[in-house]
């Protein structure tokens, strides 16, 4: 879980039990979430990267202090989620809203929120900052569109990934599986192979 703090710029991160309803209370689990996060904070990211690194452990909980990015929003953003009505699609629309009034909504949410030029942008900028890691031989292994985020502005767009602790060297067998689910590689989910490029 995730909470707002006082500070607009900082966050925590709670790792929760399996019912999600409350901070992990399992001994073993606390110790072995400390580790993981220290070994996050202990790795080679390069300090140019737009990736929300683990900043203070808690002490009582599994858990860390994170950089919020207050000022984003999350790339599911992409996705059409505005209801527009009929009268709102204009006419550059109107043969695609004879064929299907939802094709045309999608298509002007899609030219609204950027269009294909803006979704180049943002990928780009993702690559990069995943080609940083793979440069120090670190893995992301959580990518989706909840865990990038850009920034509102259609011609600028910048680019963060948050949820650094799935972060792991590259290995071919073994170490951390996280993924979210939709999103896992294939090889990764089949549980052929561990997080590579």
């Amino acid at each position: 879980m995730v909470i707002r703090t006082k500070d607009p710029d900082l966050a925590i991160k709670i790792a929760t039990n399996s019912t999600g309803d409350a901070p992990e209370s399992d001994p073993k689990i606390i110790e072995r979430r400390r580790r993981r996060y220290n070994a996050v904070r202990r790795m080679p990211v390069p300090k140019s990267s737009h990736i929300t690194l683990p900043l203070v452990l808690l002490r009582d909980v599994p858990g860390y202090v994170m950089h919020l990015m207050s000022e984003l929003t999350s790339m599911e953003a992409l996705w059409p989620s505005e209801s527009f009505t009929p009268e709102e699609i204009p006419e550059w629309l109107s043969t695609v809203n004879e064929r299907s009034e939802k094709d045309a909504k999608v298509l002007l949410y899609y030219s609204l929120s950027g269009g294909l030029r803006r979704r180049l942008a943002i990928s780009s900028r993702c690559a990069s900052e995943l080609a940083r890691l793979h440069a120090q031989s670190l893995i992301y292994g959580d990518i989706s569109v909840n865990n990038i985020y850009i920034s509102p502005d259609l011609e600028a767009p910048n680019v963060w990934l948050i949820d650094a602790d799935n972060i792991t060297y590259e290995r071919e067998n073994g170490g951390v599986h996280v993924y979210t689910p939709t999103f896992g590689a294939p090889e990764l989910v089949q549980g052929k192979s561990a997080c590579t490029p």
